[in-house]
Order: C-alpha cells, then structure tokens, then sequence
C-alpha cells in the first residue's frame, strides 16, 4: 500500500508541474509528508562541490550518481541529482556545464529523507551530509 501511495504520488507531481520560484516553495513542499513536485528552478551549480554517491550500479555495471549543489537566487542550496556515470568517469566530463551561468534545472523535488536513531547530525562546518 505504501509503494502504491509514492506512484500515485509521482504521477500527480508529473501530471500538475510546480511552481517552484524560491526556497521558501521548496520549503513548504518537503514539509509534506510524501511530497513530490515536478517543476524547475533557476540557479548556479556549484560543480567545485559535486560529490559521488557510490556505489551504484546501472545495468550491471559500477558507477555513482553526480551531486550536485545548485545555488539559488537567494543564496539558499538545493541539491541536485544529475545522474549516474560510469566508473572511472573523468572529474572533468562531470564538472559539465560550466559552473558560473544561470541556468534553469527541471526535474523532481524529492522530500530529504529521514534520519534514524543511527544517523549522525549533519556536523555544520563539516563537508559532510548523512
């Protein structure tokens, strides 16, 4: 029944597309409880801070999804999934597009998953994200 309610879910986002102009949006859709938006924003990536996420596998083969921070007109982040490389993919074809231009992204806005009693707080000067 779960399963059934994130594709019912996934099909309303994809069928009524978002307005998503601000974090404040962004905010107000991932405090609902399986909430799902389909729309675009407009920022920056960050590519000096595209991070891995490994492993990852695509039709049998290793890889990891591109991460990627896209800063906001008003400075708040907002990672972005840019999808699965092969291993062994160069850091320069994952830096692509040039960071620095304002550009629009579309795609899904996922709620942040939820921790548990073993995830460790996100430390607030520190590179890392649990």
């Amino acid at each position: 029944a779960w399963k059934n309610a994130i594709i019912e879910a996934l099909e309303v986002a994809y069928a009524h597309p978002a307005d998503i102009p601000d974090a404040a949006a962004i905010r107000k859709i991932a405090a609902q409880k399986n909430a799902y938006a389909y729309g675009s924003v407009e920022g920056v990536y960050a590519l000096d801070r595209s991070m891995l996420l490994i492993p990852r596998t695509r039709e049998g083969r290793p890889g990891a999804h591109v991460i990627t921070p896209l800063k906001l007109a008003g400075g708040e982040i907002l990672l972005v999934d840019r999808g699965w490389v092969p291993a062994g993919t160069p850091a320069a074809d994952m830096r692509r597009p040039q960071g620095g231009a304002m550009l629009r992204v579309t795609g899904l806005l996922r709620p942040p998953s939820r921790g548990n009693a073993f995830t460790p707080a996100n430390p607030p000067d520190g590179d890392e994200i649990y």
